[in-house]
């Protein structure tokens, strides 16, 4: 993995789904698996048919939807599936800790380049100024 911040996040006994493998041998690099597991992830909403809860919206995941992209994270008991919330919220946070410093170091990359960019920006403007010197001495030599 290229990602600088796959090893710090570690939980012990999380098996979080970058560290799978697609294909033998071949793992995952940390940032195309969790765009993939975003991409893959389909939030709901929804309401209760009954009881209290019934006039609330929800919000959440459909259980067999997430059981193909985090196994892990259902549970089935007496032929219904549920999704186990506090695991998905630590794997969420993960990411979202992932996705934080992916997006600080695209943003000093970003400030690197302006920099560069600035310093062009003077560079050619300097450049400009020293082409319309000499254009103006050789302006000066063609009369004469």
């Amino acid at each position: 993995c290229h990602c600088s911040r796959c090893s710090c996040h570690r939980c012990p006994g999380l098996q979080v789904p970058w560290e799978r493998t697609v294909q033998p041998g071949m793992k995952v690099g940390c940032r195309r698996a969790i765009d993939w597991l975003l991409r893959e992830l389909r939030p709901v909403s929804f309401t209760f048919r009954d009881g209290p809860e019934a006039k609330f919206a929800r919000y959440g995941f459909i259980a067999q939807e997430l059981e193909k992209v985090l196994p892990e994270l259902v549970r089935t008991e007496k032929d219904q599936k549920y999704v186990v919330y506090q695991d998905l919220i630590a794997v969420l946070t993960l990411t979202s800790q992932v996705q934080h410093g992916l997006l600080s170091e695209q943003e000093k990359a970003a400030q690197l380049r302006a920099a560069r960019l600035d310093t062009q920006a003077r560079d050619i403007a300097r450049l400009q100024r020293g082409i319309a010197g000499l254009t103006a001495r050789i302006g000066r030599w063609e009369a004469k």
